[in-house]
């Protein structure tokens, strides 16, 4: 008996090895079968990717099959490499095409990835500014002994990688990026030239050499370097913090300077540029005077009633716990007092204990703010998103009088994941502690019933309806609503910092206090991760990839989306590669004078003509965009001479244009005028273009 055990479990385990090794075709389209069933089934981003994009899941899983039963890669199927003789494609082949298949898709919350955490490193971070790849920070502590790096410095502009031009690299990596915003996208392809994700990469041979031409103000030179694994690494800093210093973790402690690059770090590069300017040495920490206050109100309450020092007891402090994590901070500038609140992320490492800890902590440091300041800039500069829960909070400690905040309206794909995720329970809310009433309840359960029923009557969508709110749920299309906090609100003027770096819940703030008009926007357009996620799988069927994925469709109360089109600035100011050489102080003395300038303005929180010129910059001369075009909603948006050229390859593609001749030799004319241009050269002056947003309803 045991004998046949053995031999039944050795026969299964051969079963089940060559049925998922992917070694066949069948066994390949067996696993993009699963996937393409995921999509249909949990998507819920596929209607605007049709509108947009011209995406269809059928179509798709018919390339896909067809470049499976070719064996054919991405690149071969291009015409980049050429073509291989070979009849299956390798496993790890199958599941880069799958990599592929989802950065089709154009959003940076749907991925599929191998499960892996390893990364290979050339031990330099660098990243586009404009469309050049400059180093920002030298990791020493990863570069190979005896390598030549000895001249590499930040500002230092990579040119080639092994003889092969930067642009021509991200070409390449580009077609395996998933993201919203072309800018988002291309972003991420350059900086893998450096540093490879195996999740969605081939991964680089350790100790192979890399051969990098560089460039430094007109002389151009060579540095030999090597690709280092990080797992080990990385498992070492894990075991041992003390002993191995990583300066990317230490930059989880504020003082650390940041190089622009990083996301979700304590300090931005705001503060290293502030931090050489006159503003520096008028510097208050209120953050810090707050952390004490609560400290000492928790000593001196934990005491014996006699031995006490009421005068320290603050009562609305004796629930709240230090935090270090956000910064908030006073200057002085211009003669005038700005506050500072840096949110690095909506994602606490406490999680939901975390969300609560940060926002009680955030109500008591805008009251102190309330007093003390003239202006707020909240800078969330490459804030990588978190909770909206977190997100809803923060709104309401902005809103101001009887009037709530408009959030944004969403449509969910129906499923049975999403019908478990909105069940009704009895959890009470997590910062205020307060139990549902049984009325509340009621309500929910309600909606809850309705989707069901709708669910199972074969519908597929909610239909858009409030979303991204503190209140009780409701099928009316309207947007959803955030009422003032209870704990009082900030109402001073605000300018917001944002950029590219910045994306999910790093949209979504944002987007919703312009469109509230609490804020003005500063920096550069955001990622466009305009959807919700609850669907993450860490193993799917057949080819065992992790999966993540969209489950439905978010938009502002005017109309217009956020997915692919990101928050466009009311002021725009890009990095460039001299606040590299400067640490970012000019960029900082902008800022300042900026939120200045917000001060008793005629029109305190309307971007006007003039308060956008000021923020122009010089450039080569713009093309101008034929007004015929601009009804795409994605090119309204978009001025920068590699992405407008990008999305009107994809208008091509569209139905829309694809019948209109005129139209379509006025694309083709504007392709062919844009990859002739010169590096840097404008479709749009991207000062004005906020201003023609019109609301879309």
């Amino acid at each position: 008996m045991n004998i046949f055990r053995a031999m039944l479990c050795l026969a299964c385990f051969f079963i089940f090895t060559n049925a998922y090794a992917l070694k066949t075709k069948d066994d390949q389209l067996i696993a993009l079968d699963a996937i393409i069933a995921e999509l249909k089934t949990h998507y819920g981003m596929i209607k605007f990717k049709n509108k947009m994009f011209g995406t269809d899941l059928d179509e798709l899983a018919a390339k896909y099959e067809e470049l499976i039963d070719q064996g054919k890669t991405l690149e071969e199927d291009l015409g980049w490499d050429p073509p291989s003789d070979r009849k299956v494609l390798p496993p790890e082949e199958f599941r880069q095409l799958m990599v592929g298949m989802i950065a089709e898709l154009r959003d940076g919350h749907v991925n599929i990835s191998r499960q892996t955490n390893e990364s290979a490193t050339l031990g330099v971070i660098a990243v586009s500014v404009g469309e050049k790849l400059i180093v920002t920070m030298i990791r020493k502590d990863l570069i190979v002994p005896y390598s030549s790096m000895k001249d590499i410095q930040p500002g230092d502009e990579i040119i080639e990688v092994d003889g092969v031009p930067v642009n021509e690299h991200a070409k390449r990596n580009l077609i395996y990026m998933s993201g919203g915003t072309f800018s988002d996208r291309y972003q991420t392809a350059m900086l893998t030239i450096v540093n490879n994700f195996h999740a969605f990469q081939r991964p680089k041979r350790e100790g192979d050499t890399a051969i990098l031409k560089l460039r430094r103000d007109g002389k151009e030179f060579t540095a030999r370097l090597r690709w280092v694994y990080r797992h080990d690494y990385n498992m070492l800093l894990a075991r041992f913090p003390k002993e191995v210093r990583d300066p990317l973790q230490k930059m989880n402690v504020e003082e650390v300077a940041v190089p622009y690059g990083v996301r979700g770090t304590v300090r931005s590069y705001f503060k290293t540029g502030l931090l050489k300017t006159d503003a520096a040495d008028s510097l208050v920490d209120i953050g810090a005077t707050l952390n004490v206050e609560i400290t000492r109100t928790k000593e001196e309450s934990s005491k014996p009633q006699h031995e006490a020092n009421s005068a320290m007891i603050r009562p609305e402090l004796k629930r709240l716990s230090p935090v270090s994590r956000l910064q908030f901070y006073m200057v002085r500038h211009g003669g005038k007092n700005i506050g500072v609140l840096r949110i690095p992320s909506y994602n606490p490492p406490d999680g939901m204990a975390g969300v609560k800890a940060e926002y009680q902590w955030l109500a008591q440091a805008l009251k102190k703010a309330e007093k003390m300041v003239d202006v707020l800039v909240i800078d969330q500069l490459s804030n990588t998103g978190g909770y909206v829960y977190y997100g809803s909070r923060l709104l309401s400690l902005f809103a101001s009088g009887d009037q709530p905040m408009q959030t944004v309206l969403a449509d969910y794909k129906l499923n049975i994941t999403m019908l478990n995720l909105i069940k009704p329970h009895f959890e009470g809310d997590p910062i205020d502690e307060t139990s549902r009433v049984y009325a509340e309840m009621r309500l929910h359960e309600r909606h809850y019933n309705e989707l069901k029923r709708r669910f199972e009557n074969g519908e597929e969508w909610t239909g858009l309806g409030p979303s991204f709110e503190l209140s009780l749920p409701q099928f009316a299309e309207k947007p959803g609503e955030v009422f003032a906090a209870k704990e009082g609100v900030f109402t001073k003027p605000i300018l917001l910092l944002n950029d590219r770096m910045s994306g999910s819940g790093g949209d979504f703030f944002p987007a919703q206090m312009q469109n509230n008009k609490r804020a003005i926007v500063m920096g550069d357009t955001s990622c466009g991760l305009g959807g919700p996620v609850y669907r993450n799988t860490a193993s799917m069927p057949g080819s065992e990839m992790s999966f993540r994925c969209t489950y439905g469709y978010a938009e502002l109360p005017d109309g217009w989306p956020i997915e692919n089109v990101g928050v466009v600035p009311d002021h725009y100011r890009e990095v460039r590669i001299s606040d590299l050489k400067d640490d970012f102080r000019s960029y900082a003395s902008e800022v300042l004078n900026a939120a200045v300038g917000l001060i008793d303005p005629p029109k305190p929180m309307e971007p006007t003509q003039t308060s956008t010129a000021l923020m122009k910059t010089d450039g080569p001369e713009m093309i101008e965009i034929p007004e015929v075009l601009k009804e795409d909603i994605i090119l309204r948006t978009l001025w920068e001479r590699l992405e407008v050229v990008a999305r009107l390859r994809e208008m091509r593609a569209l139905p829309r244009w694809r019948g209109d001749k005129a139209s379509l030799k006025v694309i083709d004319e504007l392709i062919e005028k844009g990859e002739r241009a010169p590096e840097g050269t404008r479709f749009a002056d991207p000062c004005e273009l906020r201003l023609l947003m019109k609301p879309l309803k």
